[in-house]
């Protein structure tokens, strides 16, 4: 991410275990965000071993530091660790199926973190909603763009996730990095809405040319990469945890 730069910014190749550690020997991090991965489906379906490399050994170099310093660890994961055959409002209980090589991923990451470090909070989020720090990451930002230049923007009836808004999850973060739970957690947020739905929302808000959307059904989306079903999350446990709900509805507004 060559643009993000500053003060304080210091480049590390998580893949790279030497590096990792000589990283965590200078500075002695107390806590640790551990975010990072690849979450393109495409790629990850084409190249196993580049999600495997990213999602995978990036997480155990990371938790091996984290352990070797005792340092309180927040490790992101995703509802796509569900396949979403059946039903949604998944409980931390269930079983992860995933149908996809980054799902699968990430539930090897999952378990090297509560081997290595089992101490640790693991977030399960789903869609992240805001602007995107390269301008085309996120889903809003891919959405938008399709329809900024005038082309169409195809999603599914049936994949349907809970979103939330980025600044819910800033402060989230926040709020257990100085009070922290540990275990596995669901953090979806409280609307359920479908792929379809979150780029209606996206045209309407946008002012754009809603001849622009297409849907269809994820059966007719190509078999690479393979589209999970439902996987919205229950949050019932974080709720718990917390004592409040920590994420306002995406879109806050009603009427959209």
């Amino acid at each position: 991410m060559w643009p993000l730069k500053g003060d304080g910014i210091v480049p590390c190749d998580v893949e790279d275990t030497g590096a990792v550690d000589r990283l965590w020997d200078e500075h002695r991090f107390a806590s640790v965000l551990n975010c990072a991965g690849s979450c393109r489906l495409k790629s990850c379906e084409l190249d196993p071993d580049m999600a495997h490399r990213v999602n995978v050994i990036g997480a155990e170099n990371m938790m091996r530091a984290a352990r070797r310093h005792d340092a309180h660890v927040i490790h992101l994961s995703i509802d796509l660790v569900f396949a979403g055959r059946d039903h949604g409002a998944y409980i931390e209980s269930d079983v992860p199926d995933p149908v996809t090589v980054y799902g699968a991923k990430m539930v090897e990451a999952e378990e090297i973190v509560r081997r290595l470090r089992p101490e640790a909070c693991v977030l399960r989020i789903s869609l992240p909603m805001g602007i995107s720090f390269n301008g085309h990451a996120g889903a809003i930002d891919w959405i938008a763009s399709r329809f900024k230049q005038d082309k169409p923007a195809t999603l599914y009836f049936d994949e349907v996730r809970t979103p939330k808004y980025t600044d819910c999850m800033n402060r989230l973060f926040s709020r257990l990095l100085a009070q922290p739970i540990h275990g596995v957690f669901h953090a979806g947020g409280p609307r359920q809405l479908s792929l379809y739905e979150i780029a209606q929302i996206v045209n309407v808000v946008g002012g754009f040319d809603p001849d622009l959307l297409k849907g269809c059904p994820r059966i007719d989306a190509g078999p690479v990469p393979p589209r999970a079903g439902n996987v919205t999350l229950d949050s019932s446990k974080l709720i718990d945890a917390l004592g409040y709900e920590p994420f306002d509805p995406w879109p806050i507004h009603d009427h959209l």
